[in-house]
């Protein structure tokens, strides 16, 4: 008796939890670090932006003999060479394997799409390329003329009749067969930027009147 009873709709309201600041702050950092890691996602993409190398490109940017070994070389697609063993050949090197074809031994070496090489030696129509120590071959234009296009894997009788969509490469001295005829080479393009903001237009010189 005398105890006040208490508002019905008072009773039931819900009390009010106490600002935990440490939780918003952990919201707010988890906010920040998202939109970095997706700013830092967007700059490597455009970093990383790889175009087919041509012949124009080399043109145009009158790329030096020592500008294009400074270029960083990807390969755009799968690359197989295949030769057949000779009877008693035992020994490839570690980067090659051997497949059995129709009872015949098979030396075959697998260049994966994007892997990068660098140029060891530069030709007017073509560069040598390395993927891997002692090794290299040659990618050039296969225009008529030589002055255009891609920059693709140079070989001999493409499309002949010797061997159909096979041409025939030398690598390490020995020749090996591919049918992979598109491939090409890729460059970063940011790279080329940096050589196009490293040359220097000079204004010349008037004599004095």
């Amino acid at each position: 008796r005398g105890r006040a009873i208490p508002d019905r709709m008072e009773a039931h309201s819900p009390r009010p939890y106490p600002i935990n600041v440490y939780t918003l702050w952990r919201r707010k950092m988890a906010r920040i670090h998202l939109q970095l890691s997706w700013l830092i996602i967007i700059a490597l993409s455009g970093c990383a932006a790889k175009v087919p190398f041509t012949h124009e490109m080399r043109t145009e940017y009158s790329l030096t003999h020592e500008q294009l070994q400074q270029l960083q070389y990807y390969v755009s697609a799968k690359l197989v060479l295949q030769r057949e063993m000779q009877e008693g050949e035992v020994s490839v090197t570690p980067s090659h394997r051997i497949r059995i074809f129709q009872g015949k031994r098979i030396d075959e070496i697998v260049i994966t799409a994007k892997t990068p090489g660098i140029c060891e030696t530069v030709r007017s129509h073509f560069l040598r390329i390395s993927f891997e120590e002692g090794g290299s071959m040659d990618f050039g234009c296969r225009s008529a003329n030589g002055t255009s296009g891609n920059y693709a894997i140079y070989g001999s009788n493409w499309g002949s009749a010797r061997g159909g969509n096979v041409s025939y490469v030398s690598y390490r001295g020995v020749t090996y067969k591919t049918s992979n005829s598109g491939v090409h080479l890729l460059i970063n393009i940011e790279q080329l930027k940096e050589f196009e903001k490293s040359s220097r237009r000079l204004p010349g010189r008037r004599l004095r009147e």
